[in-house]
C-alpha cells in the first residue's frame, strides 16, 4: 500500500475558474461551486452511475460538468446535501443560504440570525449533524484587523442561533464522529477551534484544537475520515494538513495549486478543489486515492 503522504493527486476535470465546496449526492455525482461565477456544477466522476446504471468514465475536461444552478449575486460557496436530496448552498453575495431540489428549484432557507435579527454577512461553509441541524460559518469582511466573522447553527425549522463571533475569517468546519464537538477553521490565525456540544445540545466556548503550521494564507475547507482524522486544505501551500482526532498535525499531502480550497470523500478517495491562481480557467478537481473511507455524512445515512 502506498503511504498516504505519498499519494499523487490526479486531475479529474479542469478548465474552471476559482472552484470550491465539493459535495457528493447519493449516486456519487459531485457538485461544486465556481465561486466568482456564482455557479454550481455537477460532475459524474469515476464510479458515479451514468444513464442505464453503468459507471461513467473519468475525463479531464470542463465539458463533462453541467451547470446545475446560478445565484443572482454572482458569488456562491459552500454546499452540503440533506438526507432528503436537497442541496444547501451558501450565497456569499446574497448573504443567505438556499435550498436546491434535485431539479434545481431554489428556496430561501435563512438570511439572518433569529436571536437579534442581524442579517448574515456572507455564509461560507456548512455541515449537517445527524438530526438535520445545520452548522455554518459566516466570515465575509472579517480579518485579523476586523475579526467580525461568526459561527451559526440553523435548526430544521429555520431558526438561527449565533454560536460564536469575533473570529478572523471562520471558514471550513466539521463535526467529530460522535458529534460531541464542532471543529472550525479560522483562516487568518491558521488555527482550528473546537466547540464542545453537550447531550442537551448546548454548545461550549471556543477552545484551541490545533495550531496549524503558519505558512500560506491559512486553512480553508476540511473533510473527516472514518478513523477520525481531519484533512484540512491549507491555502497557499498546495497541501492538505492531516490532523489526528486529538488535534496533532500528522503531516502534509501535496495536492498542488495556490488555492487548494476544499475537499470531500468518495469511495476511499479524497476529491479536492484546486485553483492555480485567482484569475483565468485554472480551476481543477483532483483526486487523492487515500485508501480510507470518509465519515458517513447526514446525506448518506
Amino acid at each position: 500500500m502506498i503511504p498516504w503522504r505519498d499519494v499523487a493527486a490526479k486531475t479529474v476535470a479542469g478548465g474552471f475558474g476559482f472552484v470550491e465546496a465539493p459535495s457528493f449526492d447519493r449516486d456519487g455525482v459531485l457538485f461544486f461551486s465556481e465561486v466568482r461565477a456564482g455557479t454550481v456544477h455537477r460532475l459524474r466522476v469515476g464510479g458515479a452511475k451514468a444513464a442505464g446504471g453503468r459507471p461513467s468514465d473519468v475525463q479531464p475536461s470542463r465539458a463533462q460538468a453541467e451547470v446545475f444552478h446560478r445565484v443572482a449575486s454572482g458569488w456562491c460557496n459552500g454546499t452540503a446535501f440533506h438526507r432528503d436530496g436537497r442541496l444547501f448552498l451558501c450565497d456569499v453575495g446574497g448573504g443567505c443560504i438556499w435550498t436546491l431540489t434535485p431539479d434545481g428549484a431554489a428556496a430561501l432557507f435563512v438570511d439572518r440570525c433569529t436571536d437579534d435579527g442581524q442579517p448574515l454577512r456572507g455564509p461560507n461553509d456548512l455541515v449537517f449533524d445527524r438530526s438535520g441541524t445545520l452548522y455554518f460559518t459566516d466570515p465575509r469582511g472579517s480579518s485579523l484587523e476586523e475579526p467580525v466573522g461568526a459561527v451559526y447553527r440553523a435548526w430544521p425549522d429555520g431558526r438561527v442561533e449565533r454560536l460564536d463571533s469575533g473570529l478572523a475569517f471562520p471558514n471550513g468546519l466539521a463535526l467529530t464522529p460522535d458529534e460531541t464537538a464542532l471543529i472550525v477553521a479560522e483562516t487568518r490565525t491558521q488555527r482550528l477551534h473546537r466547540y464542545a456540544i453537550a447531550k442537551d445540545g448546548s454548545v461550549g466556548p471556543r477552545e484551541l484544537f490545533c495550531q496549524l503550521p503558519v505558512d500560506g494564507t491559512g486553512p480553508d475547507g476540511m473533510a473527516l475520515a472514518e478513523d477520525g482524522r481531519l484533512f484540512v486544505t491549507h491555502v497557499g501551500t498546495g497541501c492538505l494538513d492531516a490532523v489526528s482526532p486529538d488535534g496533532q498535525v500528522l503531516g502534509r499531502i501535496p495536492a498542488g495549486g495556490a488555492r487548494l480550497s476544499n475537499c470531500a470523500f468518495h469511495e476511499k478517495a479524497l476529491y479536492c478543489t484546486v485553483t492555480q491562481t485567482g484569475e483565468g480557467n485554472t480551476g481543477e478537481i483532483r483526486r487523492l486515492e487515500l485508501g480510507v473511507n470518509g465519515h458517513s455524512l447526514f446525506s448518506h445515512r
